[in-house]
């Protein structure tokens, strides 16, 4: 099943809106839509960050109305010791060569949990990130086609 169906990403900052509030997405920056209840929110995906998915302590009030979850350990993130949560979490599709969001999504195996950033951690990352490992551990299929500047995320079946 096709999830991320021609993403586009570009060579120049743009913007996209979250409620209100413009939020600024770099250039080079594949966005996806995520959620870890009913409200959706953007993240970052990206290839370099080997963790599941991190998301920092404000971002989860913000973006998903959400106060705690349980920890589950720690993990060493640029030298310091971060709490893993368990969440459940949800990518969600997009309409084919744009931005938006589709009514399909999937949920995510995050068995190793996600890393919340505590609020003033010079290191948090500016949108969430869902990374590398989230994609391998799913068996998800990734293509990044250059040349277009799109993005495709397809489970690994086609049924």
């Amino acid at each position: 099943m096709t999830i991320i169906d021609r993403l586009p990403y570009y060579e120049e900052p743009t913007y996209l809106s979250v409620g209100e509030t413009p939020i600024e997405i770099k250039r080079y920056q594949i966005v996806v839509w995520m959620s870890l209840n009913q409200l959706l929110f953007p993240a970052i995906l990206d290839t370099g960050h080997s963790h599941n998915f991190s998301i920092s302590r404000h971002q989860l009030q913000r973006f998903a109305g959400i106060q705690d979850l349980p920890v589950i350990g720690h993990s060493e993130v640029n030298r310091r010791l971060l709490p893993q949560v368990e969440s459940t979490v949800w990518l969600h599709g997009n309409q084919r060569g744009t931005r938006e969001p589709s009514g399909k999504k999937i949920l995510l195996r995050m068995d190793q949990g996600i890393t919340l950033y505590p609020d003033g951690e010079p290191v948090s990352p500016r949108l969430p990130l869902l990374g590398l490992r989230a994609i391998t551990r799913n068996g998800l299929i990734l293509k990044i086609d250059g040349k277009r500047r799109v993005a495709s995320l397809r489970t690994a079946s086609w049924f």
